[in-house]
């Protein structure tokens, strides 16, 4: 009886794959294309995300960069807007200045001519008399 059973399970294993068809396991040509096609997309699409994140890492560096520029920059416009002031209010100081020196020296040249003069005409007087 054991013989008959092994006998008929060998057989039934023996027929079973050639009742299945293989449209009902495996996939057709055209879906196994499709599959590799797919496949290899996202496989270029991986390596195509990883690219961009190495290229936004890059361009992140260079936003940080430039707003440290920036910052530099408003710095630098600050400084510069201090100093023209600085050097306005030295302008203004020196025009003070410069005007009170002209003032003075005008008077002082006045006085001079008019004690230049004065003796000048002392001179001729004394002169002719």
């Amino acid at each position: 009886m054991k013989k008959i059973f092994l006998s008929l399970l060998i057989c039934f294993l023996l027929l079973i794959p050639a009742l299945v068809k293989a449209e009902d396991i495996c996939f057709s040509e055209e879906t196994a294309n499709n599959m590799v096609v797919e496949l290899e997309q996202g496989r270029i699409l991986e390596k195509q995300i990883e690219l961009y994140k190495e290229a936004n890492a890059e361009l992140e560096k260079q936003v940080a960069l430039l707003n440290k520029v920036i910052e530099l920059k408003d710095r630098q416009l600050e400084v510069a807007q201090a100093t023209n002031e600085q050097y306005k209010a030295l302008l203004d100081t020196q025009q003070k200045v410069y005007g009170d020196m002209i003032k003075s020296v005008k008077s002082n040249n006045l006085k001079t001519m008019i004690t230049q003069y004065g003796l000048i005409v002392a001179i001729i007087a004394v002169a002719l008399f």
